[in-house]
């Protein structure tokens, strides 16, 4: 299906008549020439070497807590600097109104470089706002941003007006409560979605579209300055999107600290939310969180490199792959099962005693953290990885980690691993990797196996591996029905077991000789044994 835009912000004024607004020009409706960004006008005023303004009326509302007042604005004008308030976002609330300064002949607000080129969309977040601002009534000290009741314009300029036209411009209004943004789902199996639609779309002209909050910068790059949620979590519509090789730049929109980023994916119990990234670059200058736990959601994110994303990142459960990533100043990345083997974990910018993965399963980990990496940021208190209250497996297998950085001592903050409210006991069986494996425990029994692994190559086709206790009979300590890793006739059989441990080997063929190897103590480090079976002449299969 065709890529479909839901912009969940409140529209403010479209701009579309000049119905409620008092100016100090005008004002005036256009629409052509130049043609409104959102159908089907725009108001103009003249601003000729002479600072103009314009407001209207809205429902009080309550602006102190963040969140973001968007215009969209163009012009035929000469402006003053940012500083002396070229261009400018006023707000009141009926007896002081104060124009911010946004722009000048210094300083743009968000553009396409297609499509409607002049139009920018300029913001502003009361609770974090320009230093530089006019009282146009009253005082900015006394302005009550909890309870805003105009919103509107502000201009000067440095030049007359050709001909004494209209020569400053604006359209849709909008406001965005802290996290709120657009929405978009499309696409099918066979012809998933493209970013660069997303882009088009977003300069669209028509009615309440020119949402102007992602924009193509260059082949493959996206420049974003605004919450966006992939799929359609409110009704039943599918989502397909594929991203290869792509890049995707959060710019700083001087936003307060409550305003960050949020670039989540959520789809329904109805329709297939499928999307893939893959060798892909999140950059995030501002502060972020990423949010793709939906269980309605498929989403892979393979390869890629994450930078800035400090509020957090969840991956959701086992049926996402999120592997061979690179985490690079985040926060804490949840993850209730996914696949996050190979990642790279450091600069972490999470709070003392927080870690860099929680593990939010009760299941053990298993190959889902093999590869690992993890490097402890100088100076801070945090742990590697994280297993939650009711950890009930008993056993954790962590096997080529690498830990830099980290206390080696036991239950201090920047632990290896932290264990929340577990109780019972329970054993960590590592192998591979580097760096001591510390834990912080309320009472769990941890018992850290540092397990060898020792891998037995070049065996036939078919050919089945039991490792016993040695003695035994009965306790298997590793096997397989058939070893299938490598190439025909040419397998391997990884096992890993603590050091020193006896064990006996079988290694059974029904068309080679049984090969038994009785009392091999594991060793220091990781091994290869070379086999080399050979063929039954007795053997007969009847």
């Amino acid at each position: 299906m065709a890529l479909t835009i839901v912009d969940n912000r409140i529209i403010l004024d479209e701009c579309d008549a000049t119905t409620g607004w008092t100016a100090t020009d005008g004002p005036t409706v256009f629409t052509a020439a130049p043609s409104p960004v959102e159908a089907s006008g725009c108001l103009a005023m003249q601003a000729s070497d002479a600072v103009e303004d314009a407001y209207t009326s809205i429902t009080s509302d309550d602006y102190s807590g963040g969140g973001s007042l968007s215009i969209l604005m163009a012009d035929r004008a000469e402006f003053a600097s940012t500083a002396t308030g070229g261009i400018g976002i006023v707000v009141g609330d009926g007896t002081n109104r104060i124009a911010y300064h946004v722009g000048g002949n210094d300083g743009t607000g968000f553009r396409h470089d297609v499509g409607s080129v002049k139009w920018a969309a300029f913001q502003l977040d009361l609770a974090n706002k320009p230093a530089n601002f006019t009282a146009i009534t009253g005082s900015e000290a006394s302005l009550n941003e909890a309870a805003i009741t105009q919103v509107g314009v502000r201009f000067d300029t440095d030049a007359k007006s050709v001909g004494g036209a209209d020569n400053v411009f604006w359209d849709i209004i909008r406001f965005a409560d802290n996290g709120v943004g657009i929405e978009f789902y499309g696409g099918t199996v066979g012809t998933p979605e493209t970013w660069d639609t997303l882009t088009v779309a977003d300069r669209s002209t028509a009615n309440q579209d020119a949402h102007y909050l992602i924009r193509l910068v260059g082949t493959g790059a996206y420049d974003i300055q605004g919450n966006i949620n992939i799929g359609d979590p409110t009704s039943t519509n599918d989502t397909y999107i594929n991203s290869d090789t792509e890049t995707f730049l959060f710019g700083d929109r001087r936003q307060s600290a409550n305003n960050y980023y949020r670039f989540n994916c959520s789809g329904n119990a109805t329709g297939t939310t499928d999307v893939n990234f893959d060798s892909c670059i999140f950059n995030n200058a501002l502060s972020g969180s990423m949010d793709f736990s939906d269980a309605n959601v498929t989403a892979d994110v393979r390869l890629s490199t994450l930078i800035g994303w400090d509020q957090g990142i969840l991956t959701g459960g086992s049926g996402n792959v999120w592997t061979g990533n690179i985490y690079s100043g985040c926060g804490l990345l949840t993850t209730t099962g996914a696949n996050i083997s190979g990642g790279t974990f450091t600069g972490f910018t999470g709070i003392a005693d927080d870690s860099q993965v929680f593990w939010n399963s009760t299941t053990n980990p298993g190959a889902n953290l093999d590869n690992c990496s993890f490097t402890m940021v100088s100076g801070t208190a945090t742990h590697a990885i994280e297993f939650p209250t009711g950890f009930t497996t008993g056993t954790i297998d962590l096997t080529g980690i690498n830990f830099s950085g980290y206390n080696a001592a036991n239950a201090a903050n920047d632990s290896v691993l932290n264990f929340l409210g577990t109780t019972g006991s329970v054993t960590v069986n590592v192998s591979g990797g580097s760096g001591t494996v510390s834990y912080k425990t309320a009472g769990t029994t941890i018992t850290v196996v540092n397990a060898v692994t020792v891998t037995l190559t070049g065996l036939r086709d078919n050919t089945e591996v039991r490792v016993m206790q040695s003695g035994s009979n009965t306790v298997e300590l590793a096997g397989t029905e058939s070893a299938t890793a490598g190439t025909a006739d040419d397998r391997s059989f990884a096992f890993s077991i603590a050091a020193s441990t006896s064990v006996d080997i079988y290694i059974v063929n029904v068309t080679y000789e049984n090969i038994e190897i009785e009392g091999y103590v594991i060793p220091g480090s990781a091994t290869s044994l070379p086999q080399q079976q050979r063929f039954d002449r007795s053997y007969l299969n009847n």
